[in-house]
């Protein structure tokens, strides 16, 4: 087998056991985001290091949802520094930090 296709088969087995095992989480989680989007909430996104990058993806696209507020902190991405990022994740506090000034209520995603 050559080895993009041995690659691929790899990657669909693995997404495939993501589906079985994650069933139930991956369906609150649908479910929580629905009624976020029906309430007229906020859906927030967050990510340091590489992660950040989805934040970025899901919001202000052609045909995306409005409702999306990615939490972007240049500080816990790569681009000022790996070893920066990974430290920062790491203090006890930065995140309430983050949720507050990105103003999270009650019933936002």
């Amino acid at each position: 087998m050559e080895l993009s296709s041995k690659y691929y088969s790899i990657i669909v087995e693995l997404l495939e056991k993501i589906i079985i095992e994650e069933k139930n989480s991956l369906e609150k989680a649908s479910q929580l985001i629905a009624n976020s989007i029906e309430n007229n909430k906020i859906i927030h996104v967050i990510g340091a290091g590489h992660s950040a990058m989805l934040g970025e993806e899901l919001f202000y696209r052609a045909g995306g949802l409005a409702v999306v507020n990615p939490i972007i902190d240049n500080d816990i991405t790569v681009g000022h520094g790996a070893l920066k990022s990974t430290l920062l994740e790491k203090v006890e506090g930065y995140a309430e930090v983050l949720l507050k000034s990105a103003r999270v209520v009650e019933g936002d995603v």
